[in-house]
């Protein structure tokens, strides 16, 4: 069984998820205690806004080189193009990096100059500042995920997979500190590739049985991890947004972005707007 997918530029619907994604990380930030967020399903829905964002990039970022015309591998490493792209991440960042090292100080809490050197290359302070580390990866890998799917973006996204899945177990081998894996933009190369095949197949066909196959592995997994306590042994750092886990989410976006692309809300895609460097 198959659908046809339709022709799409840049969508609506690219910023509405974008919203949605943000609402939803500042709902998970909220005091809820893992009971109410199992009852919740939060592990359903509020979890997936970071694969849903890394997906997001990966669409993005395919459309916006190959819109501008980068179709060559060495292409994408212009230092111009290179640079331009670490200054728009860049710029944003050290301005609310500075405004949280305010508040910091304000607080009564002192910052050496390394610490102020090394927290802005980890992307600031908290749990969630892993994404401007990640954003600076993904300028420079990106490409190598990009092109080395572009003729053949089926055999390319199983590759990644394979490539995820050995990452963790490197990972899980030599016993890596959480704090790098959670820095690292290798725990998320499936998603991002994700995001670059639904770009990629546009317009083409593609298969609903796999992709509804993909849906339920995720999110049985999700139900064993999160509900059953199910811990893999190599797969064992935030296991509930794990690229497995995620197998749930990302055909749900690849439907929903070929088939509401025009989709409009303004108000949901104002606030996806806010976060243009995601891309």
């Amino acid at each position: 069984m198959e659908m046809l997918v339709k022709k799409s530029d840049r969508q609506t619907i690219i910023d509405i998820l974008k919203g949605i994604s943000i609402i939803f990380v500042i709902i998970t930030h909220y005091g809820w205690n893992e009971d109410q967020r199992l009852a919740a399903l939060f592990p359903y829905y509020i979890d997936m806004a970071v694969p849903t964002f890394m997906v997001i990039s990966g669409y993005v970022f395919s459309a916006s080189y190959l819109k501008k015309g980068i179709i060559h591998f060495e292409d994408a490493y212009e230092l111009i193009h290179v640079v331009k792209r670490v200054i728009r991440y860049t710029i944003p960042f050290l301005v609310a990096y500075l405004l949280e090292v305010g508040f910091t100080l304000y607080n009564n809490n002192e910052i050496s100059f390394s610490g102020f050197v090394i927290n802005f290359l980890k992307g600031g302070f908290g749990p969630g500042s892993y994404y401007y580390p990640e954003m600076i990866q993904l300028t420079f890998f990106l490409p190598v995920i990009l092109f080395s799917m572009k003729k053949v973006p089926k055999i390319g996204l199983c590759f990644w997979f394979v490539f995820n899945m050995f990452y963790e177990l490197i990972k899980t081998v030599l016993c890596l500190d959480p704090e790098i894996y959670r820095l690292s933009l290798f725990r998320y190369t499936f998603l991002i590739a994700f995001g670059c095949y639904i770009y990629l197949r546009r317009n083409e066909r593609v298969n609903r049985v796999i992709l509804g196959s993909l849906f339920i592995v995720g999110s049985i997994y999700i139900y064993l991890v999160r509900y059953c306590g199910y811990t893999s042994k190599i797969i064992n750092y935030w296991c509930g947004t794990s690229f497995v886990a995620a197998l749930y989410i990302a055909p749900l976006l690849m439907v929903i972005i070929y088939n509401f692309g025009s989709l409009s809300f303004r108000p949901l895609e104002l606030v996806g707007k806010a976060s243009y460097n995601i891309e």
